[in-house]
């Protein structure tokens, strides 16, 4: 789109075009375009000229812009999911990992593991399937691993080594955890 000034007729043409089932990424495009440089001349809202404020007839076609925006959402198909995004890709990844429609797995070529992302394949065979990998070795005990990141952990659960203590806020309990998740799960059941 030119950097010409912003016309209601440009509006109203951009609006004209979308039909029932909702604007397209183009036209959604133009609509966001023209809404920045509403804002950019002081057009929409604050003061310009005509005493500050847009027009009753401009008023309603940024109402309309924004109403478009809004319906170009895309809820989950699953009745009782209540997931929704204004990208549809978005969408279609959500439907992917948590409900399991249109997946494409990976498989180990070793085992019968699976996933849904090649990169979590790739793991599986460095972590379980690997020799040349380098090995990480906790310096207190026998514990190694292939994820050095595995080590802090190691080293916090069994050794006390830089843990971070959450303790649980109830009065009269003296429960704490080295993670906050054990904690959260200890509200939940504890105190409910």
């Amino acid at each position: 789109m030119d950097n010409s000034k912003v016309t209601v007729a440009r509006i109203k043409s951009v609006f004209d075009g979308i039909d029932d089932k909702g604007p397209n990424n183009e036209q959604l495009g133009k609509v966001k375009f023209m809404k920045l440089s509403l804002l950019k001349e002081g057009r929409e809202g604050g003061r310009g000229d005509k005493g500050g404020f847009l027009h009753m007839h401009e008023r309603t076609v940024v109402q309309q812009q924004k109403a478009v925006i809004d319906a170009a959402r895309h809820d989950c198909p699953f009745e009782d999911c209540t997931f929704t995004s204004h990208r549809l890709n978005d969408t279609k990844v959500h439907t992917e990992f948590v409900h399991n429609i249109g997946v494409t797995w990976h498989r180990c070529l070793v085992c019968s593991y699976r996933a849904k992302r090649k990169c979590d394949v790739t793991q599986h065979v460095v972590m379980k399937h690997a020799t040349d990998t380098l090995w990480h070795r906790c310096k207190q005990c026998d514990f190694k691993t292939k994820k050095k990141s595995n080590i802090k952990q190691h080293s916090a659960d069994k050794h006390d080594v830089g843990v971070t203590w959450h303790a649980c806020t109830e009065l009269v309990c003296e429960y704490r955890a080295k993670r906050e998740s054990n904690l959260k799960r200890h509200r939940a059941a504890a105190h409910g």
